[in-house]
């Protein structure tokens, strides 16, 4: 009676094991790479897409990276989602008697053939109320809805270091 007892409870915990790592495989990976290709898209690249440490005091937080487009198609990214983040806002900024000032805009054109730096400094993502802290070096998907379809952007969290 013990014996079966003890099978019983191996068996149970076995099939447990192979279905929670069932359901592990059939999840995608999520890879972060330097330099991103967009398989739906082709000609699109992302070289460094990172998110600065939120920024505690006003629970906001921007990016930044470099969007390559060497398709015949301009890209205009008109909104975006991201991980952990309750709102998010295209941005771009202007400096008025030396003060740095962020405004809303309503896309990002990457030009055929060209690129655009994504940064705090001028055109960027903002992302703002985090559902949670994020550590240096975690990973967040963000999702980018543009004209050739949503393309899906990892971007990893890095120190906040701007001048």
């Amino acid at each position: 009676m013990k014996n079966s007892k003890f099978f019983l409870i191996l068996a149970a915990g076995i099939l447990m094991s192979l279905s929670a790592n069932a359901d592990e495989s059939s999840k995608p990976k999520v890879v972060y790479q330097t330099v991103q290709t967009v398989h739906n898209v082709p000609g699109i690249e992302f070289e460094k897409p990172q998110i600065f440490q939120v920024h505690k005091e006003n629970q906001a937080t921007s990016s930044k990276m470099t969007i390559h487009n060497s398709s015949d198609k301009e890209l205009v990214i008109t909104q975006f989602k991201c991980q952990g983040f309750a709102r998010t806002e295209l941005h771009n900024s202007r400096f008025i008697n030396g003060e740095r000032e962020m405004y809303e805009i309503k896309s990002i054109t990457v030009p055929a053939h060209g690129k655009t730096v994504i940064s705090p400094n001028r055109t960027h993502f903002m992302m703002f109320d985090p559902e949670r802290e994020f550590k240096i070096g975690e990973y967040l998907t963000m999702e980018l809805q543009t004209n050739l379809g949503t393309i899906p952007v990892i971007a990893e969290i890095v120190p906040r270091r701007l001048k």
